[in-house]
């Protein structure tokens, strides 16, 4: 097996370093928009049913204050189903969790090119290219990771100590 030159040896464990933490803002980014759309959408329901139960149940019989009920619980459901739809929080989630995916791919590679480096400059330097190519195509592709997601986890991701294929130097 091949000796990893110096300045390589530090590109890759910034890179990964770099792929470890964007995947896990992403994959948290997936979370809360899920969590969100969830939040929206099942009091949209749970007052959608209540709406239609109270109506089925009274029929033309409802009081001036039962109409205004049923009309409240109308107008708080079409609120919370229109953010809902307006924010697209769903694909929002989904978009960050296959960016997650992705810069997991991503860094799995850069894993298995430091445990099985290649042999010559040449193969380095495609290998590296590669790398440096996915990295750039999906950082212009993958949705902006909310600010307090970041600031939730970036002192997180800064103190994880690195694994055994990329361990932190005591400068990092």
């Amino acid at each position: 097996m091949s000796k990893i030159p110096d300045e390589v040896e530090i590109l890759l464990g910034d890179w990964f370093r770099r792929l470890r933490e964007n995947q896990h803002l992403h994959y948290a980014s997936g979370v809360w928009y899920g969590q969100l759309h969830v939040v929206l959408g099942v009091p949209a329901a749970i007052f959608s049913v209540v709406a239609g139960a109270i109506v089925a149940t009274l029929g033309s019989h409802a009081t001036g204050s039962e109409l205004i009920v049923i009309g409240a619980l109308n107008v708080i459901t079409a609120v919370l189903v229109g953010l809902q739809t307006f924010l697209k929080l769903a694909e929002r989630a989904e978009r960050h969790r296959l960016a997650a995916s992705t810069y997991g791919t991503i860094r799995r590679y850069v894993e298995q090119i430091k445990t099985l480096p290649p042999s010559d400059e040449a193969s380095w330097r495609t290998a590296l290219d590669a790398v440096r190519r996915q990295m750039d195509k999906l950082a212009g592709e993958a949705p902006a990771v909310p600010s307090r997601i970041q600031r939730r986890l970036n002192p997180i991701e800064t103190q994880r100590v690195g694994t055994a294929i990329f361990p932190q130097s005591p400068a990092t």
